[in-house]
């Protein structure tokens, strides 16, 4: 097995929320430069699993990291169930194990995604109950405007 520089940072959540384009971010990357591509239609985008290392934020002199894109839960192909055991998969036998699972929802949505659970279950399973130690929440879509945040508020 490969030794991939620590943190391995593994992206989770829904399709379409945002997963690439944050991982394109934290390495640095904008403008088109993207590694892991970026869909911008209704339909899932990201197929397979991908990994990328990287410095943080694309400077030489931060350190060095390891990024884990994943396929969407909630994928329009329903894949689902594939995607998630590709993605254990791909972490048992390529990875070995996990630093940081970011969790990835997108702001304007106000429920839960049964796929979502499910995929937490099964990597639950897989990782143990400890994996929760290792879990980073991210909201994208967020608006931060006065008015968005009195909406919220209220």
């Amino acid at each position: 097995m490969i030794e991939f520089p620590r943190p391995v940072i593994l992206l989770l959540g829904p399709t379409g929320v945002g997963k690439s384009s944050l991982a394109n971010t934290l390495l640095g990357l904008a403008g088109g430069s993207e590694v892991f591509p970026v869909g911008h239609g209704t339909e899932s985008f990201t197929k397979n699993i991908s990994l990328r290392v990287g410095n943080w934020l694309g400077e030489a002199d931060n350190p060095r990291f390891t990024l884990v894109d994943s396929p969407g839960t909630g994928d329009t192909n329903n894949m689902d169930c594939e995607h998630a055991l590709d993605t254990v998969r791909f972490m048992k036998e390529v990875i070995g194990s996990i630093d940081v699972f970011v969790l990835m929802f997108k702001g304007t949505n106000t429920r839960f995604d049964g796929s979502m659970q499910k995929q937490l279950e099964l990597f639950e399973s897989v990782f143990g109950p400890e994996m929760w130690k290792n879990v980073v929440t991210e909201i994208s879509f967020w608006q931060y405007s006065d008015q968005a945040v009195e909406e919220r508020e209220s």
